[in-house]
Protein backbone atom coordinates (compact mmCIF):
# COMPACT_ATOMS: atom_id res chain seq x y z
CA UNK A 1 0.00 0.00 0.00
CA UNK A 2 0.86 3.51 -0.64
CA UNK A 3 -0.31 7.07 -0.85
CA UNK A 4 -0.34 8.00 -4.76
CA UNK A 5 0.90 11.70 -4.80
CA UNK A 6 1.07 14.20 -8.30
CA UNK A 7 3.23 17.80 -8.26
CA UNK A 8 1.16 20.56 -8.48
CA UNK A 9 2.31 24.08 -9.20
CA UNK A 10 1.16 26.47 -6.76
CA UNK A 11 1.32 30.14 -6.97
CA UNK A 12 1.62 32.63 -4.11
CA UNK A 13 -1.82 34.67 -4.54
CA UNK A 14 -0.61 37.71 -2.49
CA UNK A 15 2.73 37.30 -4.88
CA UNK A 16 1.18 36.75 -8.50
CA UNK A 17 4.34 37.52 -10.76
CA UNK A 18 6.70 35.29 -8.79
CA UNK A 19 7.13 32.15 -10.02
CA UNK A 20 5.15 29.18 -8.34
CA UNK A 21 6.45 26.05 -5.69
CA UNK A 22 5.70 22.60 -6.40
CA UNK A 23 4.01 20.82 -3.77
CA UNK A 24 2.64 17.42 -3.26
CA UNK A 25 -0.85 16.67 -3.71
CA UNK A 26 -2.92 13.17 -3.07
CA UNK A 27 -4.22 11.42 -6.09
CA UNK A 28 -7.48 9.85 -4.84
CA UNK A 29 -7.81 6.52 -6.56
CA UNK A 30 -11.75 5.61 -5.21
CA UNK A 31 -14.38 7.12 -2.80
CA UNK A 32 -15.05 4.14 -1.04
CA UNK A 33 -19.10 3.68 -0.51
CA UNK A 34 -20.95 2.82 2.89
CA UNK A 35 -22.09 -0.69 1.12
CA UNK A 36 -18.29 -1.32 0.75
CA UNK A 37 -16.99 -0.28 4.41
CA UNK A 38 -19.52 -2.75 5.59
CA UNK A 39 -18.78 -5.70 3.66
CA UNK A 40 -15.54 -5.39 4.33
CA UNK A 41 -16.19 -4.73 8.66
CA UNK A 42 -18.70 -7.91 8.07
CA UNK A 43 -15.40 -9.76 6.56
CA UNK A 44 -13.58 -8.42 9.68
CA UNK A 45 -15.75 -8.79 12.44
CA UNK A 46 -18.37 -10.82 13.44
CA UNK A 47 -21.41 -8.56 12.63
CA UNK A 48 -23.43 -8.79 9.51
CA UNK A 49 -23.53 -6.87 6.26
CA UNK A 50 -26.84 -5.44 7.48
CA UNK A 51 -25.92 -4.90 11.04
CA UNK A 52 -23.08 -3.04 9.73
CA UNK A 53 -25.25 -0.87 7.64
CA UNK A 54 -27.92 -0.51 10.14
CA UNK A 55 -25.05 0.60 12.52
CA UNK A 56 -23.76 3.47 10.01
CA UNK A 57 -27.75 4.02 9.46
CA UNK A 58 -28.19 5.01 13.41
CA UNK A 59 -24.63 6.32 13.72
CA UNK A 60 -25.47 8.97 11.09
CA UNK A 61 -28.67 10.02 12.71
CA UNK A 62 -27.72 9.77 16.51
CA UNK A 63 -24.37 11.79 15.37
CA UNK A 64 -26.58 14.86 13.55
CA UNK A 65 -28.44 14.82 16.68
CA UNK A 66 -26.03 15.44 19.21
CA UNK A 67 -24.21 17.87 16.72
CA UNK A 68 -27.53 19.78 16.80
CA UNK A 69 -27.49 19.51 20.65
CA UNK A 70 -23.81 21.03 20.73
CA UNK A 71 -22.36 17.98 21.86
CA UNK A 72 -18.78 16.91 20.20
CA UNK A 73 -18.45 12.99 19.54
CA UNK A 74 -15.84 11.09 20.52
CA UNK A 75 -15.07 8.15 18.10
CA UNK A 76 -12.41 5.97 19.84
CA UNK A 77 -9.66 5.64 17.47
CA UNK A 78 -10.87 7.49 14.98
CA UNK A 79 -11.60 11.17 16.03
CA UNK A 80 -13.58 13.61 17.48
CA UNK A 81 -16.71 15.07 15.07
CA UNK A 82 -17.76 18.64 16.39
CA UNK A 83 -19.59 21.80 14.87
CA UNK A 84 -18.46 25.45 14.55
CA UNK A 85 -20.02 27.90 13.36
CA UNK A 86 -19.26 30.38 10.17
CA UNK A 87 -20.17 34.34 10.58
CA UNK A 88 -19.64 37.82 10.40
CA UNK A 89 -18.64 40.17 13.34
CA UNK A 90 -20.96 42.52 14.41
CA UNK A 91 -19.62 45.82 15.89
CA UNK A 92 -21.07 44.98 19.74
CA UNK A 93 -22.35 42.27 21.61
CA UNK A 94 -25.66 44.08 21.50
CA UNK A 95 -26.02 44.38 18.12
CA UNK A 96 -24.96 40.90 17.37
CA UNK A 97 -28.23 39.18 15.47
CA UNK A 98 -28.32 35.46 14.65
CA UNK A 99 -29.76 35.59 11.47
CA UNK A 100 -27.67 38.45 10.24
CA UNK A 101 -24.38 37.26 11.29
CA UNK A 102 -24.40 33.78 11.95
CA UNK A 103 -24.21 31.99 7.90
CA UNK A 104 -24.11 28.44 8.76
CA UNK A 105 -22.61 25.53 10.64
CA UNK A 106 -19.31 23.58 9.88
CA UNK A 107 -18.94 20.08 10.51
CA UNK A 108 -15.26 19.46 11.69
CA UNK A 109 -13.54 16.23 11.94
CA UNK A 110 -10.42 15.77 14.66
CA UNK A 111 -8.65 12.95 14.07
CA UNK A 112 -7.43 11.05 16.81
CA UNK A 113 -3.86 10.61 17.31
CA UNK A 114 -3.92 6.78 17.06
CA UNK A 115 -5.37 7.31 13.46
CA UNK A 116 -2.74 9.38 12.88
CA UNK A 117 0.27 7.10 13.86
CA UNK A 118 -1.44 4.90 11.34
CA UNK A 119 -1.02 6.50 8.93
CA UNK A 120 2.42 7.86 9.78
CA UNK A 121 4.26 4.77 8.44
CA UNK A 122 3.06 5.39 4.86
CA UNK A 123 4.79 5.10 1.73
CA UNK A 124 4.58 7.59 -1.07
CA UNK A 125 4.38 6.99 -4.65
CA UNK A 126 4.83 9.92 -7.34
CA UNK A 127 1.96 9.33 -10.43
CA UNK A 128 1.81 11.32 -13.62
CA UNK A 129 -1.65 12.31 -14.02
CA UNK A 130 -2.54 13.13 -18.09
CA UNK A 131 -3.93 16.58 -18.79
CA UNK A 132 -7.36 15.95 -20.66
Amino acid sequence: MAILYEIKERKNPQKPTLPGKFYPSVVRVNTISTRQLAKEISQASTMSYADVLGVFAAASEVIANHLLNSDAIRLNDLGIISSSLRGNGAETAESFNAKKNIDGVKIQFLAASSLKEAVKEAEYQRVEIEKL
